[in-house]
């Protein structure tokens, strides 16, 4: 019998180091590769250093250049960058972020997302294709305090045990 491990099928490689005296945080993308038989991997700072609470890591997976409009900023994203948006930049509690594509001199506007402005949330939006056109995917993590977590405070369950039966 071949055990579980042998039995799996590959399914992709990371490579990362670790240092027991720091903390990091990482989302792990995993992209499939051409002959959709694994995937390929890519990781990707999270640590609050380089996307903080309140800001947004706006990056482009197009291979053309990307014009975005963001409440009164406007600014371009070249293919394969990124740019990031801060709350403190922004005047509203919620912002409307629009992707323009530049065809035959006209701006196209080809995706949007609404996200929320404020300092208990930090994320990152992915430009990529779908099907040929832009799309927008948020991954976006919140803040919230361990008071508000279910059960927080609350005592143990305690069970008695008499022989082999619990009341």
């Amino acid at each position: 019998d071949k055990s579980e491990a042998e039995k799996a099928i590959f399914f992709s490689e990371l490579n990362f180091s670790s240092n027991a005296k720091e903390t990091k945080e990482f989302i792990i993308l995993f992209s499939p590769t051409k002959d959709l038989n694994s995937y390929r991997t890519f990781l990707l700072p999270f640590d609050q250093k380089e996307i903080p609470w309140g800001s947004y890591k706006l990056f482009s997976q197009f291979n053309e250049t990307l014009y975005v409009a963001v409440g009164t900023k406007k600014f371009s994203l070249e293919p394969g960058k990124n740019i990031i948006l801060h709350s403190k930049d922004f005047d509203g509690s919620r912002e409307r972020m629009i992707i323009y594509r530049k065809e035959k001199g006209n701006y196209i506007e080809s995706a949007s997302q609404s996200f929320g402005i404020n300092d208990r949330q930090r994320g990152i939006f992915f430009v990529t294709v779908k099907k040929g056109k832009a799309h927008v995917v948020p991954m976006v993590e919140s803040n919230r305090p361990i008071e508000q977590a279910i059960g927080y405070n609350t005592k143990p369950r305690e069970m008695e045990v008499e022989g082999e039966e619990i009341k």
